[in-house]
């Protein structure tokens, strides 16, 4: 089965290479992400991209002093050019920011509503696998 790190390995190499921040960011991660919302085998799949996604964001120079949300603009020297993103408002919105935010966004809305109580999702129940059986 995959983990968030193999997922990291394949889809992000220079994350993977990073091992200190690639292991912070996925304990962030972790804690950020709502594993019971995911069928549980797209849990890890979910760490990882959202590890990847806030890694990449860090990682992106262009962003000087922590700057954060969509880039619409860039100069250099006496040169700029300025271009249109369509950007969906919303709770995920932060996620559009990365090819990796934008492919967490896709599998959260591809998992509709979760059903869930006390922190079990039951959608594990329709496809099968019971509550005894994950502890």
């Amino acid at each position: 089965m995959a983990t968030p790190v193999s997922y990291i390995q394949f889809m992000y190499p220079i994350m993977y290479a990073d091992s200190v921040f690639r292991d912070l960011y996925i304990e962030l991660a972790e804690a950020m992400t709502n594993r019971g919302y995911f069928v549980s085998t797209l849990a890890d799949y979910a760490v990882a991209l959202r590890a990847m996604h806030n890694y990449s964001i860090d990682a992106d120079v262009s962003r000087k002093n922590g700057e954060a949300g969509m880039i619409t603009a860039k100069s250099e020297g006496n040169v700029s050019i300025h271009y249109w993103n369509k950007v969906e408002k919303g709770r995920y919105s932060d996620l559009q920011m990365t090819k990796f935010g934008q492919r967490l966004l896709a599998l959260i809305k591809a998992q509709g509503p979760s059903i869930s109580a006390g922190g079990e999702n039951f959608n594990d129940l329709l496809n099968g696998t019971t509550i005894d059986e994950e502890f």
